[in-house]
């Protein structure tokens, strides 16, 4: 068996765009450094390819953007169906997700204009589209979105626990989504993880 490569995670003091990321490594079983930049950023930009973050290195070979980091790990540690077009799918919701993500205003000081910012992506963006992935893709009952655990499970988890920094009513809504959202949460492992992750403000 080839032995398994040592994995070094590069993100700021938050969950943000690295937390689907911690929680794959916590669901496979997998050790990983968890490097969380705080004050030392500008000084440490230009340690990454793209001066961007997240990055992560595998045995020294950095890769970055969410999206490339994401699909490498899921593939690697077994995240995705033996099914093409599921694997389409699930690609699809990752997507989905990351727009629903995009546009919360982490940074912004002013509370009305961050109330104001919060509730037109949760009525033009979240909402409609928990709507559609609810009606369109998960099965009556079902633990998971795609009738099958994948990574977009994990993201599902991922992108509710930042819509509820900002919003805690929203996700009430979705019976089918928030059961997937619990189950996800309960699998023995990520529970672990939860209860262990630090608290940060994002």
């Amino acid at each position: 068996t080839k032995e398994m490569p040592s994995y070094k995670l590069s993100y700021f003091n938050g969950r943000g765009r690295a937390e689907l990321i911690r929680i794959m490594f916590a669901e496979a079983g997998v050790k990983f450094v968890d490097d969380r930049i705080t004050d030392n950023w500008p000084k440490r930009k230009a340690e990454f390819p793209f001066g961007q973050l997240p990055v992560l290195e595998i045995d020294g070979t950095q890769l970055s953007q969410t999206a490339a980091i994401v699909g490498y790990l899921a593939k690697k540690f077994n995240f995705l169906s033996e099914d093409d077009l599921t694997n389409g799918k699930v690609q699809e919701i990752i997507g989905i997700f990351g727009d629903c993500f995009a546009k919360l205003p982490f940074f912004e000081k002013d509370e009305k204009k961050k109330a104001a910012a919060v509730a037109e992506q949760v009525n033009t963006k979240i909402i409609p589209a928990f709507t559609k992935i609810q009606e369109k893709f998960v099965p009556d009952c079902s633990s998971t979105l795609l009738g099958e655990f994948t990574v977009a499970d994990m993201a599902l988890l991922t992108v509710v626990d930042s819509i509820n920094d900002f919003d805690k009513t929203v996700f009430e809504n979705f019976p089918k989504l928030k059961k997937v959202y619990n189950d996800t949460c309960a699998r023995p492992k990520i529970a672990a993880y939860l209860k262990t992750r630090p608290e940060t403000p994002f």
